[in-house]
């Protein structure tokens, strides 16, 4: 799980937490305040995220989940520094990097 959350930015879209909710034993997202969900692991390195909170109006039965991809993962941390939604668009991904911690 410390592979995953921190802190991720993107230049357009600000800034994007992944935190663990240790009473739902969940990975979770917050990108702003409107912006909330769950991710559901495909595999080590990706997830479907289901989309809670205000944004779920977008998807409301979650009937097409968006796929997200951890990538350039620090071969000394093992952190993941890439958080990227892979279906945006079907030319561009929206690729969050992440915040070094101090």
């Amino acid at each position: 799980i410390p592979y995953y959350t921190g802190i991720y930015q993107h230049p357009l879209f600000g800034k994007l937490t992944v935190f663990y909710k240790s009473s739902m034993s969940i990975l979770q997202f917050s990108l702003g305040t409107m912006g909330q969900g769950r991710l559901q692991f495909l595999g080590k390195d990706q997830a479907t995220v289901e989309i809670t909170g205000a944004m779920s109006y977008r998807n409301p039965m979650n009937l097409n989940p968006m796929k997200v991809l951890f990538r350039q993962q620090d071969s000394t941390t093992k952190k993941f520094n890439e958080f990227v939604f892979d279906n945006v668009d079907s030319k561009v991904q929206a690729v969050f990097k992440r915040v070094p911690t101090k």
